[in-house]
């Protein structure tokens, strides 16, 4: 459940800053119009697929821990 919420709010997170970086890039290019425009879509990727491993992992990892905790032992700690 933790990881489905965290994947979710990353993806939106990307396809959001994603797309703003790309319009503001456009944006950008209306002001000096003869330089060329180009888009690093190689990078762009290598970076979302890390960074979409990385939290895949650190929170499948933290589910794992949750998981194994006793629901007992967490409410009398508390």
């Amino acid at each position: 459940m933790i990881l489905t919420q965290v994947l979710s709010f990353v993806l939106y997170g990307l396809t959001v800053g994603i797309f703003l970086g790309l319009l503001l890039t456009r944006m950008m290019a209306f002001i000096d119009v003869d330089a060329p425009m180009v888009y690093d879509f190689f990078t762009l990727g290598i970076t979302s697929v890390v960074f979409l491993l990385a939290t895949f992992v650190v929170f499948t990892l933290q589910g794992y821990w949750i998981s194994r905790q006793k629901l007992a032992n967490e409410i009398v700690d508390m």
